[in-house]
């Protein structure tokens, strides 16, 4: 099916379930339509249920680094937790330190862990903001009409991606140009290591 025909396919299936009352058991591997067409998704991995939960929840605070990854694309940057404190601490990596939310997570000071961050949760800014922000050199820019998919590399040579609305809120990415990637702790997710 076209992508048209696909969601309003999509559509009409909730539709139906919702009229019916009735449950769906849904297998594939398109992650887009289980998100769309599910009240709550199961992510496996060889044959075992790595995380059960609403698509919000599975996209916002994936169970672990595979999940991250595999619904939807994440920005993942290593790093050590340092000062905990009331369900924040720093995390410190190679590419800086960061403010992160903890939400729940009961780690310790020196526990190895990984923050994730969704594309569109990153602000390109030409100016080195204040808060979480890390500097990076555009690399190539993908046009999508509503927004542009942003590649970007580090100085320590990770790799980012950024979503930018093309609505001229946020700057227009050349390629070449250095940039700084802001985030909002809250925006981040940290995941185990």
């Amino acid at each position: 099916l076209d992508r048209r025909l696909r969601e309003s396919t999509a559509l009409e299936l909730k539709r139906l379930q919702r009229e019916t009352d009735t449950t769906f058991i849904m297998v594939t591997h398109d992650q887009d339509e289980a998100m769309t067409l599910s009240s709550r998704v199961g992510v496996m991995f060889d044959g075992r249920l790595a995380q059960i939960a609403p698509p919000e929840q599975v996209y916002e605070h994936p169970a672990s680094r595979a999940v991250a990854a595999f619904i939807g694309e994440v920005n993942l940057i290593d790093g050590q937790l340092r000062d905990r404190r009331a369900g924040r601490a720093t995390l410190a990596s190679a590419l800086g330190n960061f403010d992160v939310v903890l939400n729940g997570h009961a780690l310790t000071d020196d526990a190895a862990v990984t923050l994730g961050i969704r594309p569109e949760r990153l602000d390109l800014r030409t100016e080195p903001p204040t808060g979480n922000a890390l500097a990076a050199r555009v690399e190539a820019v993908a046009y999508h009409g509503d927004v542009s998919v942003v590649h970007l590399r580090a100085a320590n040579g990770a790799g980012f991606q950024a979503k930018t609305p093309n609505d001229g809120t946020q700057v227009r990415p050349i390629i070449g140009a250095e940039v700084w990637l802001r985030f909002d702790a809250d925006d981040a997710f940290v995941l185990d290591a």
